[in-house]
């Protein structure tokens, strides 16, 4: 009979990369690795935890120290009884190999490695591991495209993005949190409550941020919090201005592109942030991400993020090479609802959007909108509501179609 009580052998890899996003490879000693291909780690000692033991272990191989890491994946070899959590790890020193652990090094790109030589229990499993490798670095660097920012880092959803934004805002000695009084999401108000911030929320014109307003409150320690497309209904244009009036202040911009992103407005912000969530534009119902520039702002990241991510790099990169196609039926949808109802009370009519929110003053004017979006099979949603305006209106959810 199999001993049921019997654990696996917990080990601990490491992906490390360099500036060309090339994987660093290591060739296995004879006597310890039989002359194989892999990458840094090993087992993890009794006592410790995987991330401990993969700082030590690539500092023993390698010479690097680790500086930050994110976990990656985890992959269970049953046939030999072993247990993998592979980690994206950032690095600092010098390499120098030990020479009891490893021959030699290189730096290959992903695509083209030959996992024929690589230590390779279970041939499927190891090929499924690079395959979400490739494609991990495919979306990342499809956001740095989209974002500008130099550093990507993936969490399990958006409002995960925006804690830890606001934790590293508060990291940073900022004690205040202006957000936009309607257009906003539901955990700008919850979220600087929660983490001790004091809240403002600025008058808006229907979420569009006004320049002198924002001038005459905000400080160097303030964050301004702000949804780039409000209630999915507009744009907000001249964010370099914005960013501007920020950086000239001292504050912080955090930019909320989920509506946004693929659009210029979506290039702005010390901290650009988003949701893959439903009913997004790139909608994969699950992950978010933030963008940075600073790697001190990854390391904060990374050491205040405690959940394992599901390795959802395929389905997202999919949806990334989509999200053009999709911004544009948003745009031609919009357009046809604004032509339809083009002699109502249109909020931002002439602004490009996503949804389409109509005021309404008499119970038949709502009936009206109710019995169209009915004949059109759209939804709706009433209003008023932070998340979109707070007007009596009608907001057409284009963004669920």
């Amino acid at each position: 009979m199999p001993d049921t009580n019997k654990t696996n052998r917990l080990v601990s890899n490491a992906l490390i990369f360099n500036e060309k996003d090339e994987l660093m490879v290591v060739k296995r000693a004879e006597k310890s690795g039989n002359g194989l291909l892999g990458v840094p780690g090993d087992k993890v000692e009794p006592g410790e935890t995987p991330a401990e033991a993969l700082i030590r272990e690539v500092r023993e191989e390698t010479g690097l120290d680790v500086i930050s890491y994110a976990f990656f994946d985890r992959v269970n070899f049953e046939a030999i009884g072993m247990d993998v959590t592979v980690y994206i790890a950032d690095t600092t020193g010098s390499i120098k190999l030990n020479p009891r652990e490893c021959e030699s090094y290189d730096f290959i790109s992903v695509d083209l490695l030959d996992i024929e030589k690589f230590y390779n229990p279970e041939p499927a499993l190891v090929k499924a591991l690079f395959e979400k490798i490739s494609f991990y670095l495919k979306c990342k660097n499809e956001l740095k495209n989209l974002t500008r920012k130099k550093n990507i880092f993936f969490t399990d959803r958006g409002n995960t993005s925006i804690r830890l934004a606001l934790m590293l805002a508060k990291n940073m000695g900022k004690t205040k949190v202006i957000i936009q009084d309607q257009g906003g999401w539901l955990t700008y108000e919850q979220y600087p409550e929660k983490l001790g911030f004091e809240l403002i929320r600025m008058k808006t014109d229907h979420g569009l941020i006004l320049f002198d307003v924002l001038k005459r409150l905000i400080d160097k320690d303030y964050v301004l919090l702000m949804n780039s497309m409000p209630g999915y209904i507009t744009l907000q244009n001249d964010l370099d201005e914005i960013q501007d009036i920020c950086t000239k202040k001292g504050a912080l911009l955090i930019n909320d592109v989920s509506g946004s992103i693929g659009e210029d407005v979506a290039k702005y912000g010390s901290i650009i942030l988003g949701s893959f969530g439903r009913w997004k534009p790139v909608n994969i119902e699950y992950g978010g991400f933030i963008a940075f520039d600073s790697n001190e702002h990854k390391k904060f990241v990374s050491e205040n993020f405690d959940k394992e991510v599901i390795p959802f790099y395929k389905d997202l990169y999919g949806k990334l090479l989509e999200l053009d196609n999709r911004r544009e039926f948003f745009t031609k949808t919009n357009a046809k609802i604004k032509a339809d109802l083009n002699e109502m009370d249109i909020i931002h009519k002439e602004s490009p959007g996503i949804n389409v929110i109509i005021r309404y003053s008499e119970d038949l004017e709502k009936e009206r909108l109710i019995n169209y979006c009915t004949k059109n099979n759209y939804e709706h949603t009433e209003c008023p509501r932070y998340i979109r305006v707070l007007d009596n209106a009608i907001s057409i959810e284009v963004k669920r179609i």
